[in-house]
């Protein structure tokens, strides 16, 4: 994670965001296909990678694009809609594998990730983020 975090004051947090979404769909695929528990482990293990590279960009972004004043509720809705997420997520996981089988659900959760990588790209482009230098 500190090496991220000086390629993204680098490159910009921007696109760690984007590189980190587009790894993740792009290990979620395959993780669809997968014969044996060390394939899907070695898969998840890549995932967690990206995913520790998304907090930290995601949580850079929020105080880039937020005054001092209201940086404290932005972040509470952050983690509000992940805490969300991290109950719904499973709970819908559950519902698509019982009704389509469990590769549906690494295909639909790579489509909602790719959706939101498009979504954040065509965001993050219409505005200019500050590069931190060293």
């Amino acid at each position: 994670a500190p090496r991220l975090g000086k390629l993204g004051d680098r490159i910009g947090p921007e696109k760690i965001l984007i590189t980190a979404l587009i790894f993740s769909v792009l290990l979620l695929i395959p993780m669809s296909y997968v014969q044996t528990p060390l394939q899907l482990g070695i898969l998840r293990f890549l995932l967690g990678a990206a995913d520790g590279a998304l907090l930290p960009a995601v949580q850079t972004l929020l105080v880039y694009n937020s005054s001092n004043q209201i940086a404290g509720r932005i972040f509470s809705y952050n983690q509000s809609f992940r805490d969300i997420g991290n109950v719904t997520g499973p709970l819908m996981g559950a519902a698509i594998s019982a009704n389509y089988g469990f590769r549906a659900v690494f295909l639909v959760t790579a489509g909602v990730v790719l959706f939101n990588a498009v979504y954040s790209w065509n965001s993050l482009r219409r505005r200019r983020i500050p590069q931190v230098s060293n």
